[in-house]
Parts: C-alpha cells; sequence; structure tokens
C-alpha cells in the first residue's frame, strides 16, 4: 500500500476556532464602524452649517459690491469699423481746412456737437490732432486723447496717437497722458467689443459673463456704460489667511450656470457642494480639501483602526502558526512513515536475496561456477546494505548535529577509481559503462574522502537506477584554477523536470510514484550529498542534457597547498 504524499494531505480544520476568534473581533469591528460613521456625518453637518454661514456673508458683501459698482460706470461711444459718408458734411471744418487758421481748429475741438467731415471722420478729432500738431503741449494732448479716445472715437483713432506718439518723442520728453493712450485706447476698444457682444435689446442694467468675468451693461437709448466690480469680487473667493474661509472650503460665483473665475474647466474638480445661494450671482461654497475637513477624525480612525488590526493581526497569526504548526506535523509524520517503509523495503530485499542465496550455499545445491556468481552476488548486496546504513547513519548524525568532517591531502583521481570499481560490478550485467576523464590538477584537493566518496556512490547509484540499459554514465573531474574544482556526473536517463530540480535535494523528496514504485531508495540519498558538498564549502547544481539525460556537477573552492609536479 503507497503512503499517501504529503502535498495531498487534508489541511488542518480550523473553521470553528477560527471563528470564535474572529467573532468578537468582528463584533468590535462593526461597533466602531458605526461610532465612526456617526462622528463622521456629524463632521459633515457641521460643515454645511459653517458654510452656509460663509455664503450668507459672502451674498451681503456681494450686494455692496454691486451697488458701488454702478457708481463707476464709463460711457461707451461705438462706431463703424468703416467710416461712412455723411449726409452734410461740416462747414466749419471746410471752412478751418481752407484758411488753416489755428483758431478755427481751436474752436472746433471744443464743440461738442456730431460734425463730419466729407470721409465720415469726426471733425473734433482731427481738429484735436492740428491743433497739437501746431502746439505739441501736454494741454494739448490731454485734451487730444480725451476727444480721440472718449468724445469721438472712429478708425482714424490709432492712427492719430500713434502720430502724436511719433511727434512727442522727437520734440523731448513724452507727456505722460500721451505714453498711456496706447493703453487706455485698448481699454476703450476692449469696452466697446464687450458691449458689441452684449448689447442689450432695451433700456437698464444688465450684468453679463464674459471670459469668466463679470460686467455692468447699462443703455439708454442709443447711449452705453460699462462697469466692473474691481478687485473687490475677486477677494471675496480667495482662501487667504484673512479671508475668514476655513482651508477645507473654497467659494465660487455663478452667473447663468458660468463661473466667475479664469480657472479652465478641466483643472476644476468636481464639485461637492455644502451651502449655496441664489439670486442676480448665485454663491456656491464646495468642499475643497476633505482630508483637512476630516483630520481629526482620521485620526481617530487610525487609532480605532491600529487597536483592531493589531488584535485582528495577532489572532490570525496565532491561528496560522497553530495550523502550521500542525500540518508541518503531519506532514513530518507521513514523511518519516515513507522513509520508514521506504528503508524497510530497501533493507527487505537484499536480506532475502542474501538469506535466499546463502541457503542455497550452505545446502550444497549451488557448485561451481554458479556457486561463484552466488558468491559475486552476496557480495554487491553486502556493498549495497552497507551503503545504506551508512546513508542512514550520516543522516541521523546530520539531523542531530553532530556530523564533521574530517580534511586532508587526497588523491581525488585515485579515489574516483576506486569508487567506479565498487560499482562496476552492478553496472555490467546491464551493459551500462562507467566513464572516468580526469584532468591534471594544478593543486592538492583537501577533503574528507569518506565523505565525497560516499557523494559519488550515492550520486552514481542515482545514475545507475535511472539510466536504460547499453548506455553511458560519465564521470567528469575538471581543474578550475585558482576558482577551485569541479566534479560532473552525467547520465544518458530520462532527465529530470525542471521544477523538480530545487525539491530533489529536500530530505525524503523522491521523484513522482510511478518512478518511485520502479526505483529503490529512501528519499534522503541526494539530501546527503548535498550536505556534504556544502560541507566542503562547495554547491550542487543539476541540469538536463541534450538530447537526454541528467547532469549533476559538484563545485569545490581551491586548496590552500599548491601541487609540486616533478
Amino acid at each position: 500500500t503507497m503512503i499517501p504524499e504529503a502535498t495531498t494531505l487534508p489541511r488542518p480544520r480550523f473553521f470553528w476556532p477560527g471563528l470564535l476568534v474572529a467573532l468578537p473581533l468582528l463584533i468590535l469591528a462593526g461597533l466602531a464602524a458605526v461610532g465612526l460613521r456617526s462622528r463622521w456625518q456629524a463632521r459633515w453637518s457641521e460643515a454645511q452649517e459653517e458654510a452656509q454661514r460663509a455664503v450668507d456673508r459672502t451674498s451681503r458683501e456681494l450686494q455692496t459690491i454691486l451697488s458701488e459698482a454702478t457708481l463707476r460706470l464709463q460711457p461707451v461711444r461705438l462706431y463703424p469699423a468703416l467710416p461712412v459718408p455723411p449726409k452734410e458734411v461740416s462747414q466749419a471744418w471746410r471752412q478751418a481746412v481752407h484758411s488753416n487758421d489755428p483758431n478755427s481748429f481751436r474752436l472746433l475741438r471744443e464743440t461738442t456737437e456730431p460734425a463730419w467731415t466729407e470721409a465720415g471722420l469726426p471733425v473734433a478729432a482731427l481738429a484735436a490732432w492740428e491743433v497739437y500738431a501746431r502746439d505739441p503741449t501736454a494741454e494739448n494732448a490731454a485734451a487730444m486723447v480725451e476727444i480721440v479716445t472718449h468724445r469721438g472715437p472712429s478708425a482714424i483713432s490709432p492712427v492719430i496717437l500713434t502720430k502724436a506718439l511719433a511727434l512727442a518723442a522727437g520734440k523731448g520728453p513724452v507727456p505722460e497722458i500721451l505714453s498711456g493712450s496706447q493703453a487706455g485706447w485698448q481699454a476703450s476698444e476692449s469696452r466697446r467689443r464687450l458691449v458689441q457682444r452684449h448689447a442689450p435689446a432695451a433700456d437698464g442694467d444688465f450684468w453679463v459673463v464674459d471670459g469668466s468675468e463679470l460686467w455692468l451693461i447699462r443703455r439708454q437709448g442709443d447711449e452705453f456704460a460699462v462697469a466692473d466690480p474691481g478687485p473687490d469680487l475677486k477677494r471675496l473667493t480667495e482662501s487667504t489667511p484673512d479671508s475668514r474661509l476655513p482651508p477645507w472650503m473654497t467659494l465660487s460665483l455663478w452667473k447663468d450656470g458660468q463661473r466667475l473665475d479664469a480657472k479652465p474647466a478641466s483643472q476644476m474638480p468636481v464639485p461637492r457642494i455644502l451651502a449655496e445661494s441664489r439670486g442676480l450671482i448665485d454663491v456656491r461654497a464646495v468642499l475643497a480639501d476633505p482630508d483637512k475637513l476630516y483630520a481629526p477624525l482620521r485620526a481617530e480612525i487610525g487609532w480605532a483602526a491600529g487597536v483592531i488590526g493589531a488584535a485582528t493581526l495577532a489572532a490570525g497569526s496565532g491561528l496560522w502558526l497553530s495550523r502550521r504548526a500542525l500540518h508541518r506535523e503531519q506532514r513530518l509524520h507521513t514523511l518519516k512513515s515513507q522513509f520508514v517503509a521506504s528503508v524497510s523495503h530497501e533493507l527487505r530485499a537484499p536480506i532475502g536475496s542474501v538469506r535466499l542465496m546463502a541457503e542455497a550455499l550452505s545446502s550444497g545445491t549451488v557448485v561451481g561456477e554458479a556457486a561463484q556468481t552466488f558468491h559475486r552476488l552476496l557480495a554487491q548486496e553486502g556493498v549495497r546494505l552497507s551503503a545504506l546504513i551508512e546513508n542512514v547513519l550520516d543522516f541521523a548524525r546530520i539531523e542531530s548535529g553532530r556530523k564533521s568532517y574530517q580534511f586532508e591531502e587526497t588523491d581525488l583521481p585515485s579515489l574516483l577509481r576506486d569508487t567506479i570499481a565498487l560499482l562496476e560490478p552492478r553496472a555490467a550485467p546491464r551493459g551500462i559503462r562507467i566513464q572516468l576523464e580526469c584532468a591534471l590538477l594544478s593543486q592538492v584537493p583537501e577533503v574528507d574522502a569518506p565523505a565525497i566518496q560516499q557523494a559519488i556512490v550515492n550520486l552514481l547509484d542515482n545514475a545507475l537506477k535511472f539510466s536504460p540499459d547499453q548506455t553511458l554514465i560519465t564521470v567528469t573531474l575538471t581543474d578550475c584554477g585558482p576558482p577551485g574544482w569541479t566534479l560532473a556526473i552525467a547520465d544518458e536517463g530520462l532527465g529530470i523536470p525542471s521544477a523538480d530540480h530545487q525539491l530533489i535535494f529536500e530530505r525524503f523528496h523522491r521523484l513522482g510514484n510511478e518512478l518511485r514504485r520502479e526505483t529503490q531508495g529512501a528519499g534522503i540519498g541526494l539530501s546527503l550529498v548535498k550536505h556534504i558538498v556544502e560541507g566542503h564549502h562547495g554547491k550542487i547544481t543539476v541540469k538536463n542534457r541534450t538530447p537526454k539525460g541528467t547532469e549533476f556537477t559538484l563545485h569545490f573552492p581551491a586548496p590552500k597547498s599548491p601541487i609540486h609536479h616533478s
């Protein structure tokens, strides 16, 4: 009857003990979760109340800012993109141009009635330029800039301002009013484009959003005026130390579904609204940083989770260690049972053979050449029994920590030849040849000769077990120079699966059941070989050969004393 593999043993059942240990921990974790959830919800309610107070306060401030903005309205005069010839041309302009009188140009500059040239250009702007061109003083420059930019803007205005700047630069220092005229013109142009984009159809005040900015447009007939709330509006939503906003909350202003700031939509997180108010301008408070809002609770959660986690880890580790220890005991018990069964089987076969052959020899029924054959077989079985017992004894010494090695200079080639001679009688009946290839070593190996011989015997014994008839086993001794020397044993068998290359060196491990039934062994030979090699500060490797076969290589470090060749 085959003893089951250790890997197929039923796992210890720990469901009920584990449940009894885990149930109190689960109840404790549930109670802690319920309590923390309540604290979490309470914190959210507190945040909503605080956000509502901030929204109400901001709404009141916003109404004041919007009211004050109506006091800063700036008139905006629209003009056609291209001059349009008028129905009535200014005769005063014609007379002034004809007479070239400076006083006439001054009078035309000061008139408040709209007048146009034949080309549709404003007379006041052209007259202001003529006055400044004749007398480029700061006073004339200020009057010209006011007329060209505000009272009579037209397509000719930027040309006049450019020529005025060039003229002033050639005369000396440029007046301050003139140096900022380009910026003033651009600002007035910006306001005109704003009115053109959002011109209301009826009279009254209208708040519009343009480019994420809020503007007030007032229309009275054909007259327009524009104002913006100024920096006070941005101050409402800025997160500064004196903004009276907690660090976890931000305020935003909305008009007709558009947010009043310059932040691109792709950079705006999905808002979690705490509170908001509706009106001409909506005020919305959102949760900007949940970590800062829940920071006090996270510390409590961390402590609770740490305590419960530590208790769970301790209980789980105890269960796991208990389960692992029980499983290891079961596995060790099974492995020892396998080992005893294997050793018993190994001993029973040769002892039975020895008993039968000894009875035949003692009864005299076998004589002559057959008797010699029986004597040879008896010697082989004795070697086999001796090797098996020696392996078991060495394994017991290793397990108890009493195994030691005696190093001395050894004639390794002679040791290899003697070892091969011991196993050749077993190989010869199957037509298996054992070939020795020895290199000349540069240094005398210092080894435990009996231990090395035992390792070689175990490796050759395995090679004989798994080699087909009429094949070759090669033993190769190689000198590696200063790093040391290697000993390789290669056969032409079926090879070892790559997944088992590391497992075969474990104690009691043997290849699958089919090979186990067909071959002998107790599963400790390769474990002993590995211990012997590592006891010599070396290592053992295994690889599959091409096209078939296995090669074990023993790597040993170099000895200390050199060889002197004669």
